[in-house]
């Protein structure tokens, strides 16, 4: 990251002088892009803000870049890890098939080398599903879950977006971020996008017994617009004990862009409470 700065005040004493460039130094590490080796892949990760961890993940086919408005809201509160799944954004592809799974996994592995014992988990749409995984194989890493626009059955996705899909090509879903992102290139896209649509067809496939299974305080959340099935998102309530279930009127699929204001005061609540 390259910081320009230019100063265009005059300091009347060192000491202003040097506690402005306290706050500069402070500003810039509270934020840093690096790269973690992480199960084969050469994951990126973006490290942003102080305070108690939050794991954002991405929805599928987009990136961290994506989520640059998220991100920086929920910073100003939280010490937030995000980054970019395999495939996707600036992680590279390696061969392995594209699962939830796998990048359930991944994301555990990457808390794993940052030293990271417990986070919230917050995901978005495919990154909701990677957190429901995540709840599922390691508990006790995860202290609070929140997801948004999420299924965990591929039969909670409505109908007609599932017949959208498999008639979908690569030419007709292009993804800016992966041409312009990918260590891959952009010829890559058609290999990744097979295995991205075949996962969204087919998966997840989580059964209401693995949900009742999650102990963790748990947030959902879903526009009333949204590509998710508004009584799938009902079942999955119904399911995890204690859940909180928050549907957000005139929203679609992209609510915490849309309604940016009414829903992170409701988060920051939930994830305040005890």
């Amino acid at each position: 990251m390259i910081v320009k700065l230019i100063i265009f005040t005059r300091y009347t004493d060192m000491k202003t002088f040097i506690t402005t460039l306290l706050l500069i130094v402070i500003s810039c590490s509270a934020f840093s892009q690096k790269y973690m080796n992480i199960n084969g892949l050469r994951m990126y990760y973006e490290l942003k803000g102080e305070g108690q961890p939050l794991l954002f993940i991405h929805g599928g086919g987009m990136c961290t870049e994506a989520y640059q408005k998220e991100i920086n809201r929920l910073s100003k509160r939280y010490k937030v890890i995000a980054a970019d799944n395999q495939a996707q954004g600036r992680t590279n592809d390696i061969g392995r098939e594209i699962s939830y799974k796998n990048m359930a996994n991944d994301q555990i592995a990457l808390l794993d080398s940052l030293g990271i014992d417990s986070v919230i988990v917050f995901g978005h749409s495919d990154g909701g599903v990677v957190g429901l995984y995540m709840t599922l194989f390691a508990q006790k890493r995860v202290s609070k879950l929140i997801v948004s626009g999420t299924n965990y059955k591929a039969s909670g996705i409505l109908d007609q977006f599932t017949e959208l899909l498999k008639g979908a090509t690569p030419e007709g879903f292009q993804n800016d971020f992966f041409n312009r992102l990918s260590p891959d290139g952009p010829n890559h896209w058609p290999v990744v996008f097979e295995q991205l649509k075949k996962m969204w067809i087919y998966y997840p496939n989580i059964s209401n017994q693995d949900l009742t299974s999650i102990k963790k305080p748990t947030f959902l959340l879903v526009g009333d617009h949204d590509m998710i099935k508004i009584n799938h998102t009902i079942e999955m309530f119904k399911n995890i004990k204690g859940a909180n279930l928050l549907v957000v009127p005139n929203a679609s699929h992209e609510v915490l862009n849309e309604k940016t204001d009414f829903v992170f005061p409701l988060i920051f609540d939930f994830i305040g409470k005890n």
